[in-house]
C-alpha cells in the first residue's frame, strides 16, 4: 500500500493490504486522500471497471501458483477499459532467485497476463544484487539510468526484479 505514494496528488487512491505495517506507512505518507483496508485482493468481490490503475508490487510471487490467474482476471474486471496494469516481481532468472519455484519469470509472466486478457511489456529493472538496494538510493541519477536500460531491455535476464505494464486487450 505504502508504494500508492508515488500517484498524483490529484487521484483518488484505494490500498489493500493485509500488512497492518504496510498500512501504517501508507497512511503516514498519503494521510487521508487514500481509501485504505486490511484486507486481500478477494475482498474486491463483483466491482466492474472501476479502477484507472491497478499496482501489484511484489505479490504475485506470495500467492499460490493457482491463484495467480485469479488475481489477474481480478484485475482484469476492475480495470476500466483504458487502464492499466503496472506491477513487479522477482525475476527467477536472476542468481539471487534462480532456485526458488514461487518466483517468476518472463515466459511465465507473458502467460499469465495472456491468459488473463491483458497485453503489454515486460521489463527487467536493477540488475544490482537485492542487498545493494540501501547503497542504490543514494546515487545520483542511478533510476534515470536503470530506466533507460530497462526501456532498451538491456536489463531483462540479470535483473532481481520484472517490472510490467499492461492494457487489458
Amino acid at each position: 500500500c505504502s508504494m500508492l505514494s508515488f500517484l498524483d496528488e490529484s487521484t483518488e487512491e484505494h490500498g489493500l493490504d493485509t500488512d497492518g505495517e504496510a498500512l501504517r506507512l501508507a497512511r503516514e505518507l498519503l494521510g487521508s486522500r487514500a481509501i485504505l483496508e486490511k484486507n486481500s485482493w478477494e475482498a474486491l468481490g463483483e466491482s466492474q471497471k472501476k479502477y484507472d490503475v491497478v499496482l501489484l508490487v511484489h505479490l504475485l510471487e506470495l500467492i499460490a501458483g493457482d491463484q495467480r490467474l485469479s488475481l489477474l482476471t481480478t484485475a482484469r474486471r476492475i480495470l476500466k477499459d483504458d487502464g492499466r496494469l503496472i506491477f513487479t516481481t522477482p525475476n527467477r532468472l536472476n542468481a539471487y532467485y534462480r532456485d526458488n519455484y514461487a518466483k517468476l519469470d518472463e515466459k511465465e509472466l507473458r502467460h499469465l497476463l495472456e491468459s488473463a486478457g491483458f497485453s503489454g511489456k515486460i521489463y527487467g529493472w536493477n540488475p544490482f544484487p537485492i542487498q545493494w538496494g540501501h547503497i542504490l538510493k543514494y546515487l545520483p541519477g542511478i533510476f534515470t539510468i536503470l530506466q533507460y536500460f530497462s526501456q532498451r531491455e538491456f536489463l531483462k535476464k540479470s535483473s532481481v526484479s520484472l517490472f510490467t505494464i499492461a492494457e487489458p486487450e
